[in-house]
Formats: C-alpha cells, sequence, structure tokens
C-alpha cells in the first residue's frame, strides 16, 4: 500500500539529539526514532557514542461510524545508561557498570456517544549490571481504566481505577490502586473547571524499597480542584 504521508523529524529533546521517521496508511500511523542515549541524570551521556535509544510508535484510529475516533496504540523504548564497553567478567574494570531499559505501552479508547472508555497496560524493565555482585533486574508494571461520560455540551464526568505494581518493592504488597472521582466543567472555550476526589485503597501500607531500604506507602486520599485559563 502506498504512505499518504512519510516523512523524517529531527529534533532535539533535553541535552540530545535524534531524528524520527513517520508515516500513515489510511487510519494507521507508524513513527520510528533513534536519539543519542540517555547519561545517568537523562542528558546526553558523551563518553560513548556508538549506543543509541531507540523507539518504535505504532497507532490506529478508526474514521468514520459508530465508534468514530475509537483507537489503539502501542509505544515501544529501548535505552542504554552507562559504559557501552563493560564486560562484568573483566575485573579490569572495576568501576564501569552498564544499564538498560524497556519501556511498553499499549493503550485503546472506545468512543460511542457521550461516553468514552480508556485503558492502558505500561510495563517496564531495568537490567542493571555492576562490575562487583550479580546483575539486578526491577520490573515494573500497571494499568488503568477510565470511563468519561458527557452529562452535557459544558459538563462532563469521570471515574478512573489505577494499579501499578512497583518491582523495586522488597517486602509487603507492592500494588498501589486508587479510585478517582471527578467532574470537568467548561463555562467558556478557555476556561475549565477540575475537581476530583482519589481514594488510596492500597492492602500495604508497610513498604520496604530496594533503592533506598526505607519503608514508606503511606496509604492518601486526595481531594483536588483547578481552574485552568487557556489564552
Amino acid at each position: 500500500s502506498s504512505f499518504s504521508k512519510n516523512s523524517t523529524n529531527p529534533y532535539n529533546l533535553r541535552t540530545h539529539t535524534g531524528i524520527e521517521y513517520y508515516g500513515y496508511t489510511g487510519p494507521a500511523f507508524w513513527a520510528l526514532g533513534v536519539n543519542d542515549k540517555m547519561g545517568a541524570n537523562y542528558d546526553a551521556d558523551s563518553s560513548d557514542d556508538s549506543n543509541k535509544d531507540w523507539y518504535l510508535v505504532l497507532r490506529g484510529e478508526m474514521p468514520e461510524g459508530p465508534i468514530e475516533g475509537s483507537s489503539i496504540s502501542l509505544l515501544s523504548y529501548w535505552a542504554n545508561v552507562g559504559s557501552d564497553d563493560y564486560d562484568p567478567n573483566d575485573p579490569a574494570s572495576p568501576s564501569k557498570t552498564d544499564a538498560s531499559f524497556k519501556v511498553y505501552d499499549l493503550s485503546a479508547n472506545l468512543r460511542m456517544g457521550p461516553l468514552d472508555l480508556l485503558a492502558a497496560y505500561v510495563w517496564d524493565s531495568d537490567l542493571n549490571q555492576e562490575a562487583t555482585g550479580s546483575p539486578s533486574q526491577d520490573d515494573d508494571k500497571g494499568y488503568v481504566v477510565e470511563a468519561d461520560y458527557k452529562v452535557m455540551k459544558n459538563l462532563m464526568g469521570i471515574l478512573r481505577y489505577d494499579s501499578f505494581e512497583d518491582g523495586t518493592i522488597t517486602s509487603g504488597d507492592s500494588k498501589t490502586k486508587t479510585w478517582a472521582l471527578g467532574v470537568v466543567y467548561t463555562p467558556r472555550e478557555n476556561v475549565k473547571l477540575t475537581t476530583s476526589y482519589t481514594l488510596d485503597t492500597s492492602d500495604d501500607t508497610s513498604l520496604t524499597s530496594t533503592k533506598s531500604g526505607t519503608k514508606f506507602g503511606e496509604q492518601n486520599n486526595i481531594w483536588d480542584v483547578e481552574l485552568q485559563f487557556m489564552f
């Protein structure tokens, strides 16, 4: 099939540069990008440019019909941080470390008149190899489901559930689970008032992290009000 649009997009994100190649096939969109790898502080790593970060985006949208505007999308990201030439079996370089991570994000939404249903699942993995000790790997994963209903032209209700599991937790239930109920009111095109209440239903409030070794995890119920003006 022929692409209705193909293009390259050079860009600069923070201190590292990259290039993206993207295109459309009917209702489908795709993009492939590569950029200078991120350093430990997400800045460009100037020590070695032989490794790059890569990402892939795929998205399909329903152009017409009773569920017009519904879509499904996938984001994949692969990255490296640290020394590219690190060898965990080489005692001659004890100060060198290597870490890699990857992220996969799958999301979809279903639009049926005033009702909009959304769902997303994310999974990421950090692999850390150090000159001493065994490689460690932390996997995080979670999902969110949300229902938005337009009661009238300028009033919408929102119900959302989040569940996230932190791979760095070593003791206790590592899942964070919250419910959120909100209302969005737009009296004018450039004015939006949002109010929401988030209920934390996590099972365990005494969690230990591999990164800090400390306890944390207090349950917090949050009432939030936001007023936005757009110019």
